[in-house]
Order: structure tokens, then sequence, then C-alpha cells
């Protein structure tokens, strides 16, 4: 069960640039035929671990890099609620080996493909997106206000969110993506992201970046970035060039900016 460590590899490097959706449904593949059963083995013993790792590894890199990765849209898409819950012993695992419980993972999938698409939002795909504010309010209502980065997430989800929400006119939208972006930035100041878990950590900094429109708002973006970066380590290289491109782009009048931004970060580069 190796790709799960090929893409963390392949994601890592900053000299080439990085087959992640390859090896992604690749570790997808691997693991949907192996279909494991729900076992009576404790969570303790080492196979059920070596499950939860690959299980966990897949949804964490599948997840946070579809993003930037279109073709991982499908395969993210595809992840099985069952998968998720087949490696344990049927308990409820409260934090699992990323500290984030499985469906966190795949509210972030669901969200970003919603996000992602620059029509009208389809029946099916408005109660789609009424299902995912839900899961937000629910993850917010547990939320540690201790924990910047959980704080900082619920602030991204919601930006990807107001993206697609039918119900608010753009210049509401706009008015509360602005504000979503302040406490976002806020937050954020504090935040030591080189010794954060950099794929982790660079998920919503990404989303933050994409919705600053003024060159203050980006320099504390790119200040966040930019220690990574210069390690030559490779999520950060690539963000760092992804978002110097968005804010590059032809200038959009102000009033629809940041949803404009936002786009051209999750369209193929």
């Amino acid at each position: 069960m190796r790709p799960p460590g090929l893409i963390q590899i392949k994601n890592a490097r900053s000299d080439v640039p990085p087959n992640i959706g390859l090896h992604a449904k690749a570790a997808g593949e691997l693991l949907w035929r192996r279909r494991p059963e729900e076992t009576i083995e404790s969570p303790s013993q080492p196979a059920v671990i070596f499950q939860r790792t690959c299980v966990e590894s897949f949804l964490y890199h599948s997840t946070l890099t579809m993003l930037f990765t279109p073709s991982l849209d499908a395969t993210a898409g595809n992840i099985p609620l069952y998968l998720a819950f087949a490696v344990n012993d049927g308990q409820t695992v409260a934090q699992p080996i990323l500290d984030e419980p499985y469906q966190f993972f795949i509210m972030i999938a669901n969200v970003t493909r919603i996000a992602r698409l620059a029509r009208e939002l389809n029946q099916e795909e408005r109660q789609m997106w009424t299902r995912l504010q839900s899961d937000m309010l629910q993850y917010e209502r547990q939320d540690d206000t201790s924990n910047p980065m959980r704080r900082l997430y619920s602030r991204a989800v919601r930006i990807l969110l107001l993206k697609k929400d039918h119900m608010r006119t753009t210049s509401e939208r706009i008015s509360e993506i602005n504000s979503l972006l302040r406490e976002g930035l806020n937050i954020l100041e504090p935040i030591d992201i080189p010794n954060c878990l950099l794929s982790y950590a660079l998920w919503p900094v990404a989303v933050l970046g994409a919705v600053a429109v003024n060159a203050y708002e980006q320099h504390i973006i790119n200040s966040k970035v930019t220690p990574s970066a210069r390690l030559r380590r490779g999520q950060a290289v690539r963000l760092q060039e992804r978002l110097m491109n968005v804010w590059a782009s032809p200038r959009e009048p102000e009033d629809i900016l940041p949803l404009q931004q936002l786009q051209l970060l999750m369209e193929p580069s």
C-alpha cells in the first residue's frame, strides 16, 4: 500500500510539477479493491492502525490537494463513507491519526467541488450546498476556540460556500467574504506556518489569499507562505506561484474581484 506515501513525497517536492493526481487515484483504487471488512480486532492492533493510516493518508492528500487539482474531484467524490469507518472495530474514533474526523475531510472535498463550479447550481447541487451549510454549522458548534487552525478553516470553508450562495446577492456575498477575510487574517497572524503540518495549514491560507484584493492583505498572506517557500517546500512554492498569478490577473470591478480570484485559484494552472 505505497501510493499514500508517494503522494506525500510528490507533494513535498519543489523541483518538478507534482503528479499527485495519478498517485492519489492509484491509492483510492487500491483502497477500494481491498474493501476492508469491519473487524473485531482492537483499534490498537498493527494491522488496524496500518489500515487507518492508509485511509487517512488518502483522505488527507486527495481532499486538501483537490483545491488546486481539479482532476482529483472525482477521486475524492467517490470516497465511500463505509470505507472510512470500516477500519476500526465499530467504535467511533473521536481523534483519528490526523486529528480531525473523517467527515471533516469529506466535507472539505464536497465544499471544494461545489465552489469550483462556474455556473449556476442545479437542484441537486443546491441540496448538497444546503447540507454542507448545515455540516459547517455543526463543525463550528464543536469548534475549540483555543485552536486557531480550526477557526481558520471555518472562515475558509464559509468563504467557499459563499461563492455559490444562491440566496444572497453578489454585494451581500462580497461583504460577508470581506468580513470573513478580516477575521481570518487576524486568526492567521500569530500562527507559525512552518511549524504546522504544511498541507493542512496552507489550505485555508490559499482560500484567504484568493479573496485578498489589496496590497496589504496580499502582503500578510505572502509573508506567511514565504518562509516555507524559501525552504523549497513544494506545497508552499506552488501556492506562492499560484497566488502571484491570481493577484496579477486582469483587475475586475471591485464588487466581483474576490469571486473572480477565487475561481482562478481553483482552475487548472
